[in-house]
């Protein structure tokens, strides 16, 4: 079959061939020889109308029809073509152009970079001087040095270490890289082999925080403090010349590093008023939250370094006196399609700021008010009456007697078909006792485990209450909120603190609990109870915790022993033990006298007898 690489096919069809520039093999041997073709020409090439532009002139470097050894050398065709039109302008420009007047496809591919086709991922460099270790060592750096002096290269070795029988050391010039890479083999011992040299890209070496160390990184801190205006520079703090002299290598980008740094800022810095960290290759700023409330940092440049996370930013907020704050030249300003969205992101993350990136910030919009007015007081208990108050004040003092204590016999305050749910939210502490039943509904996704942490049915919720830790409610922290009251169905909200045990010890959490109760002739009964628990703000903790656990902190709702009801109250609670006990009415009133009106012991107290058959048969007579 005639081809375009037959020897015998038309010549402008060999022409065509010759064009592509492209190195042909058969399979398995197949064929005759293989070529490498080789363009050269001067100028513009074109294929004139007419022209001898087809022929071709052949130098064909071997020839075997049988294949074998020689059947893989190449033969080189050279293909001159006279420039009367612009073929080639696909290349691009002409001065492009006559930069690859001639080249070969065999040849592709050097000329490449001395650490392979992609340049190195970092910008430190890890030097090996094998047999350097058996001879005096500042003869060998002596001789590194003085080359590459030599060469306008500066030299400046770090971490010189011995392993071996090699010498190896870092650097972060690139140029320092390159010229000892040429000089491997190049350098020869006393005793005659010539020194081999590697060079391979690295990561910054690792430096371990010894006493010499931070005296190093306190004598450098020390001379960029100015006391004067009680400011500390630690831009390029890697390129003090202290690590330098020492041979070290020092990057704020490193947690052990900014660790050691902040230790001393917190120790002997406290009056800091201004901080540069610029140009220190910084990510993240989770170490840097530690300073929050040691210093009242008023300015922060943190330019020319890597920071991406808005949620960074957020870690500032603790710093309450910041108000000058330099993020440009970090990856966070790209996340951003224009500046008024990049400031209003940030000003939300930290509202004080009055100064970022260099430049003043305009005054927020507010709204003016010529006269202070002064707010209601709030109110410790809002109800809709006098007698809605009274019922639910006994109810919210019984109820979280026994929460407290004996949890078991809530039975009676709830419903049958009541239903109770726990929600704590995102940040709460994770070593609460709670929070592993949360019913999140952000972060509980799946359906299955929805429904299971839903609670239906009084058995089933005091049941859970026994799975929760140990709690001692403050009630001089509550607040009652009543914010539905329709006919029998009534919907309030406590608010407070309590104490939880935590493995012998106290933690003060805050918590807000809805209630949905109806009111019959049985009395109050709850249909729907929700608890959200969260830490405490530390106005709370300041206030409540002086109370000991042992203590039974006073309030103002009346205790059981002391609590005056209504006649209208005391009948409603004999109707209902009547009707849940099985007894007539004056047997009721009997057993709810004998526990001073308190309900949920009066019910215990009458369960137990009836479980030893000491209720006398006319109790049940109606």
């Amino acid at each position: 079959m005639e081809g375009y690489y037959d020897r015998d096919a038309p010549r402008e069809r060999q022409s065509g061939a010759l064009r592509t520039g492209v190195r042909v093999h058969r399979k398995h041997g197949a064929a005759p020889y293989a070529r490498v073709l080789h363009m050269d020409r001067e100028g513009d090439a074109q294929m004139g109308e007419g022209s001898a532009s087809g022929a071709a002139t052949q130098r064909v470097a071997s020839f075997n029809p049988r294949g074998g050894q020689q059947a893989h050398r190449s033969r080189s065709l050279s293909v001159a073509l006279p420039a009367e039109k612009n073929v080639f302008s696909r290349l691009g420009p002409k001065n492009l152009r006559m930069a690859r007047e001639s080249f070969s496809v065999r040849n592709r591919g050097r000329g490449r970079p001395l650490y392979g086709s992609r340049p190195p991922v970092t910008a430190w460099f890890k030097v090996r001087l094998v047999g350097a270790a058996t001879v005096d060592r500042s003869w060998v750096m002596n001789a590194i040095g003085d080359r590459l002096s030599a060469e306008n290269v500066t030299f400046q070795p770090i971490q010189v270490a011995v392993d071996g029988n090699s010498l190896t050391f870092f650097v972060k010039d690139q140029a320092a890289a390159d010229k000892l890479k040429m000089l491997n083999k190049v350098i020869q011992f006393s005793h005659g082999p010539k020194m081999p040299i590697g060079v391979n890209p690295s990561q910054a070496p690792v430096v371990h925080l010894d006493e010499s160390v931070k005296d190093a990184i306190r004598t450098a801190m020390g001379k960029r403090y100015d006391a004067a205006t009680r400011s500390l520079t630690l831009s390029l703090f890697n390129e003090a010349p202290e690590f330098k002299i020492a041979s070290l290598s020092i990057q704020l980008s490193r947690t052990s590093h900014m660790k050691a740094v902040l230790e001393l800022i917190e120790t002997n810095i406290k009056d800091l008023h201004s901080l540069d960290l610029s140009k220190n290759r910084l990510t993240q700023l989770m170490d840097f939250f530690r300073l929050a409330d040691k210093v009242q940092l008023h300015q922060l440049n943190l330019s020319d370094n890597a920071i991406r996370n808005i949620r960074d930013v957020e870690l500032l907020r603790s710093f309450t006196h910041l108000v000058d704050l330099d993020l440009s030249r970090n990856p966070i300003r790209d996340a951003y399609r224009d500046t008024p969205a990049y400031i209003e992101d940030v000003r939300k993350k930290l509202p004080n700021l009055l100064r970022l990136d260099g430049v003043d910030l305009p005054k927020k919009i507010g709204f003016d008010a010529p006269t202070r007015v002064q707010l209601p007081v709030p109110t410790q208990f809002h109800a809709p009456n006098e007698q809605a108050k009274q019922q639910l004040t006994t109810f919210i003092q019984q109820y979280y007697t026994y929460f407290d204590g004996r949890r078991s016999e809530l039975l009676g305050a709830y419903s049958d078909d009541a239903q109770f749910s726990l929600f704590v939210p995102k940040f709460q502490d994770k070593s609460s006792g709670f929070f592993p039943h949360s019913r999140n509904l952000n972060f509980v996704v799946d359906s299955a485990t929805r429904n299971v942490k839903l609670l239906l049915g009084r058995t089933s919720i005091v049941e859970f209450f026994s799975k929760l830790p140990a709690t001692a409610h403050v009630p001089e922290s509550f607040t009652v909120d009543v914010f539905f009251n329709e006919n029998a169905l009534v919907g309030f909200m406590v608010t407070g603190v309590f104490r939880e045990e935590q493995n012998k010890h106290q933690r003060i959490r805050s918590f807000s609990r809805n209630f949905v109760v109806v009111i019959s002739d049985e009395g109050l009964r709850i249909l729907s109870d929700t608890l959200t628990v969260s830490q405490a703000s530390p106005e709370q903790v300041n206030q409540f915790s002086q109370n000991t656990p042992s203590e039974k902190p006073s309030s103002s709702v009346a205790t059981p022993a002391t609590t005056v009801l209504d006649e209208q109250t005391k009948l409603a609670m004999i109707v209902s033990f009547a009707s849940q006990s099985g007894m007539n009415e004056h047997y009721s009133r009997l057993a709810l006298e004998d526990w001073n009106w308190d309900y949920p012991k009066a019910g215990a107290a009458f369960l137990q007898l009836k479980s030893e058959n000491k209720l006398p048969p006319e109790a049940f007579v109606k």
